[in-house]
């Protein structure tokens, strides 16, 4: 599998405003094998690409600002100089064959291609295609160009408080609003939880934004599912399994094995004892979700009832971890669905410091500051950390499999909603938590032994 990764502005380069760039390689490019495509550098391009912007059709979609782009990359005259340019969050484009036929650019399999309009910078260009046949030269010798600015960009005005109604900063009284919208703690506001009062409240707090990091890259499509086992209507939650070793499973759950390993060969860094997975075969009535409502993180958060608190190493319950850093992924969650625009992820996580702020993982107010949704697709395998926000979303009735596999450390296993496996033990560092994670009262809640 190769990586393509392109910025190219036909205006620029027609007017050689191209400049090399330092000599510094940042990691995430070594750690890609990276090829010209100079197919893709014509006149039509720019009225391609605004033209799928203006009107995309069914089989492409528009976002304004959804996965981040760690590196752009141009053409130029020459291929010996190195330069590498950050981008965060632009106008970005699902672009889909028709689109890819159209650019002159042919790969061998039916992966999509991001664009994203960088506007002052050109049209970034990433595409994930296999080993194309003019491909001739190693990992080492990578050619990439930084494309250089006229002007900068406006510096923003700063935002202007609401004049129609206030904003609390008051800490003691930021506390006490939030206690309100929790039952996590044994308070005298817990009665009156729920979505009404979290929705009346925290536009009142003007420091909900914090909460949020959208500086890191936090959703990642892995790769795709070409074939799903038969489904036969196995359901299992959190169930541990030995991650290297096929026969850890129950035999109703190892024709899921290939679709297993597709995650765990993904995953750098040293592997987990014990891995956690999750299959779901159901029949979805119209209308419901197939798994979790309601945008949360997988963790828990800080506080699980009434006294359940992290280790004191820990700034919260770790639920798979999982980071990215250099292009690689260590720990975290991988998840696949059968049916596309089942699932909504942000490219955002929820700060370790702030997972008190999210009871249960309960993110649905901080939704105005995740940027915007990407959905899932159909057959694709996604990455995400325990802090990642994310939601199932109704569906039409059918059939859906889900399956979740955790590759990172979990610290809590919630007996009532989880599934023993007789081959394989928990972790003597995992604690057992008895009593429903979704009661009402929260309190009830114990810590098993």
């Amino acid at each position: 599998m190769w990586s393509v990764r392109l910025t190219i502005c036909p205006e620029k380069i027609r007017e050689g405003e191209l400049r090399s760039g330092d000599e510094r390689i940042p990691e995430d490019i070594i750690n890609h094998s990276w090829i010209p495509v100079s197919s893709l550098v014509n006149d039509e391009l720019e009225e391609i690409y605004m033209s799928v912007l203006s009107s995309p059709g069914d089989d492409c979609r528009v976002f304004d600002t959804p996965q981040k782009v760690r590196g752009t990359f141009g053409l130029g005259g020459g291929w010996g100089s190195l330069g590498y340019h950050n981008l965060s969050s632009f106008p970005l484009i699902d672009m889909c064959p028709r689109v890819l036929e159209q650019l002159s650019y042919h790969p061998c399999h039916e992966n999509p291609m991001w664009a994203v309009d960088v506007r002052e910078f050109g049209i970034a260009i990433e595409v994930d295609a296999d080993t194309p046949e003019n491909a001739s030269f190693e990992r080492s010798n990578v050619c990439v160009f930084e494309l250089e600015r006229k002007m900068p960009s406006p510096i923003p005005s700063p935002a202007i408080p609401s004049t129609s109604k206030p904003h609390i900063s008051d800490p003691v009284m930021i506390t006490l609003l939030l206690m309100m919208t929790t039952t996590q703690n044994p308070n005298p506001f817990n009665k009156l939880s729920g979505d009404v009062v979290t929705r009346q409240i925290f536009p009142f707090l003007d420091d909900s934004g914090s909460i949020c990091d959208r500086s890191k890259l936090c959703i990642l499509n892995v790769s795709s599912i070409k074939e799903w086992p038969t489904p036969t209507g196995v359901k299992v939650n959190m169930m541990p399994f030995f991650p290297n070793d096929k026969e850890s499973l129950p035999e109703a759950c190892q024709a899921y094995w290939e679709i297993i390993r597709l995650c765990v060969c993904h995953s750098r860094g040293s592997k987990p004892l014990v891995a956690y997975l999750t299959i779901d075969e159901s029949n979805v009535e119209e209308g419901k979700t197939q798994r979790r409502g309601g945008l949360h993180t997988e963790t828990p958060g800080v506080l699980v009832g009434s006294n359940i608190a992290p280790r004191p190493e820990f700034a919260y319950h770790h639920w798979g971890h999982g980071y990215y850093n250099h292009g690689r992924v260590e720990g975290g969650i991988y998840v696949a669905n059968n049916v596309a625009n089942s699932t909504l992820f942000y490219d955002a996580e929820v700060r370790k410091d702030r997972m008190r702020d999210v009871p249960n993982g309960d993110c649905r107010y901080l939704r105005k500051h995740l940027g915007n949704p990407i959905f899932s697709r159909a057959n694709m395998i996604y990455w995400m950390s325990d802090r990642t926000p994310h939601e199932a979303l109704p569906m039409p009735s059918g059939p859906r499999q889900f399956v979740r596999v955790i590759l990172g450390g979990v610290d809590l296993w919630f007996k009532d909603h989880s599934t023993a496996n007789p081959l394989v033990d928990l972790p003597k560092s995992v604690r057992v938590i008895v009593g429903s994670k979704f009661a009402s009262d929260l309190t009830e809640l114990t810590e098993e032994g």
